[in-house]
């Protein structure tokens, strides 16, 4: 967005391909632009240019094998990768008629949009054992969060009160937000093992999850807390989070003369600041502190953010 505001406008190239799968294909057609290669995207004034739309999987495994790689990899890993992910042989591709292993899909190992993550448990019964933890927490996260799952139980795991104040599915509950929390740093410290320097989660994030916790008023767990029980060390957030914010918080409760209302839309106010400040990014304060105020000089009003 920083880029559309500076340029005026922009053009995204993205490598995705309708011979991926049929979703894939219909959102392509549906972002179409008549008479012209660009797609329109989600963000405004922000077009897509996908030079490989029409490239067929076989045609893409044909030129990663002729072809060298430009940054000196080896392009005939990838058949072993793509084979063990798909749980069977990845033939070499010599024609279009011959097969490939081109079903299986890698994003993000978090991604909760299909039921079942085929590639990463292919790569698991393939001997990419240490994977199993990651597939675990995505597995959880799938159904806790997807309506699709048979065990889908908003009310166990999420909040009945959204982060704007109006009713409906919030966020985790505090206590899963710790126990997701604490599953992934055990994976990170498991994977550590076989390669130190492997991290799941960055400590710019870690402090990102605790500032949204004091935003969202959860006292009762801590980061620093957490990782220690997990990983058996010390995480320093030095000067980025206040260690003494529990008696900010009853320092201001005193002054607001314990009036929950003036309390919690004080802190609120103060969290969003303190929140960009630590991740360094103040776009969009100005609308946060406003759309707070306006809650809470009209609870009633309806808001969408």
């Amino acid at each position: 967005m920083d880029k559309v505001n500076e340029q005026g406008e922009v053009i995204i190239l993205l490598g995705t391909r309708s011979d991926e799968s049929t979703n894939r294909a219909n959102s392509i057609k549906k972002h179409e632009i008549k008479g012209s290669r660009l797609r329109k995207h989600v963000l405004p004034r922000a077009y897509v240019y996908p030079p490989i739309k029409d490239v067929i999987t076989e045609e893409v495994w044909q030129y990663l094998l002729a072809a060298p790689s430009p940054w000196g990899a080896n392009n005939r890993d990838l058949v072993t990768l793509y084979g063990n992910a798909s749980s069977g042989d990845c033939p070499l591709i010599t024609d279009i008629s011959t097969p490939s292993c081109g079903q299986s899909r890698f994003g993000c190992w978090v991604c909760n949009v299909v039921s079942k993550d085929k590639s990463m448990e292919g790569l698991i019964e393939n001997g990419e054992e240490w994977m199993q933890p990651l597939l675990e927490i995505r597995d959880f996260l799938y159904e806790t969060i997807n309506r699709k799952s048979p065990t889908y139980s908003p009310e166990k795991y999420r909040m009945n009160v959204r982060r704007n104040g109006t009713p409906g599915l919030g966020p985790y509950r505090p206590k899963w937000r710790k126990y997701i929390l604490e599953q992934i740093l055990l994976a990170q410290k498991e994977i550590q093992q076989q390669e130190k320097n492997t991290k799941l989660i960055t400590n710019q994030e870690l402090i990102a999850i605790q500032v949204t916790w004091y935003r969202d008023n959860i006292f009762e767990y801590d980061v620093p807390t957490i990782y220690k029980e997990c990983m058996g060390e010390e995480f320093a957030f030095k000067d980025s989070i206040d260690k003494n914010v529990m008696y900010e918080k009853e320092l201001l409760l005193e002054c607001c003369e314990n009036d929950e209302g003036d309390f919690r839309l004080i802190n609120d106010l103060l969290s969003l600041r303190k929140s960009k400040v630590l991740l360094m990014n103040n776009w969009g304060l100005q609308n946060d502190l406003e759309n707070k105020l306006e809650e809470h000089l009209y609870p009633t009003k309806k808001y969408v953010y």
